[in-house]
């Protein structure tokens, strides 16, 4: 579990009067590890935080120095106003400080997983090589939900016999047991992990209402041709105010469909209709291949960006490498990029 989390509750439900209390706080921090995986890594609010260096591009307008010596946002400072905690969900802000000055929580406000600066100011921006001028100090994460105690306990009791080299009920490789003439078949360890159960009730009742038979985590979604974000002090850089660099690649007649994600988009002007064109190099003067299909759509304070090929646009581009770029019908070019055509080959055995 991450440094800085809430002790995890337990209700011993096994006699512990005389036992080593080394043994007792060794179960305690098993069970704990083992509970907290299998409901997801979402139970428990933890103490995080994190420095932020606000954007200082063109959509922010340039840095400069206030008459005592801050260094502010020009410009459009309603697109500097923002930054996106990076753990969720977020509970309580324990502290800003902007400049080396701690805010009155009057002065910012907390919209889900953003954190606004209020009265129409901007963060204080700082230079990439700078210390951050903005730190957040917030707590995030579930609190514990009822019975909590009660399964931290159940499982506990159980690493505290193994420990004490007793019998234990949590899962072994054992398939069957054959008692009075009886044989009851167990499941594997690794059937228990795979449904995230193991076999005690109490706490397979507590795993079921809390993470049910979903998946562990939180989904994320993950691409060759999408760039990454770069983290700084913890806090994600958004997408360039004008232009990237993204490249494609896909296997000629295909159909395509490429995304790319605008962090922060609506708020960079990233919405509207774009035209992205295919060349063979990358002056605006070379021949054209092909065209792409853009679709820009907001999702939240984002922008995703649909590039669509049909089979038929796919299958009359040669292989080879192009250039391409999406230009906005009245704005700027904000993204170019590579695209690999590649041939489809097949190998004979």
């Amino acid at each position: 579990m991450p440094a800085g989390c809430q002790e995890w509750p337990i209700a011993w439900p096994c006699p512990t009067d005389g036992v080593d209390p080394v043994l007792l706080a060794a179960a305690a921090d098993l069970a704990s590890q083992l509970v907290w995986s299998l409901s997801g890594h979402r139970i428990g609010v933890c103490t995080y935080r994190e420095g932020f260096r606000p954007a200082t591009t063109a959509g922010c307008g340039a840095p400069y120095k206030d008459a005592s010596g801050n260094w502010r946002n020009g410009g459009r400072a309603g697109a500097c106003c923002r930054v996106l905690l990076s753990f969720r969900p977020v509970a309580s802000i324990l502290e800003v400080r902007d400049g080396g000055v701690v805010l009155p929580s009057s002065e910012y406000a907390l919209e889900g997983s953003w954190l606004r600066r209020r009265g129409g100011a901007c963060w204080t921006a700082s230079f990439p090589c700078d210390d951050p001028e903005l730190i957040v100090a917030y707590q995030a994460g579930v609190p514990f939900p009822a019975g909590t105690a009660a399964a931290i306990g159940e499982v506990a009791c159980e690493y505290l016999a193994a420990l004490q080299g007793g019998q234990c009920r949590l899962p072994s490789r054992a398939t069957s047991i054959t008692r009075q003439g009886v044989t009851v078949t167990l499941d594997t360890a690794a059937d228990f992990v795979g449904r995230r159960r193991i076999g005690l009730p109490i706490t397979d009742a507590w795993l079921e209402s809390v993470a049910g038979s979903g998946p562990r985590v939180a989904s994320k979604v993950y691409s060759p041709d999408l760039p990454r974000a770069i983290p700084i002090s913890g806090a994600p850089f958004a997408v360039p105010a004008t232009s990237g660099t993204v490249p494609f690649s896909w296997k000629q007649s295909d159909p395509v469909n490429k995304v790319v994600i605008a962090r922060d988009g609506v708020a960079h002007g990233w919405l509207g209709n774009y035209q992205a064109q295919l060349r063979e190099a990358p002056d605006s003067s070379a021949p054209l291949v092909g065209a792409f299909t853009v679709t820009a759509i907001a999702d939240g304070p984002d922008v995703r960006l649909d590039f669509v090929l049909t089979e038929a646009e796919s299958t009359a581009i040669p292989t080879g490498s192009y250039y391409w770029d999406a230009q906005q019908e009245g704005g700027p070019t904000r993204l170019t990029g590579t695209a690999d055509v590649l041939a489809d080959i097949t190998v004979l055995v």
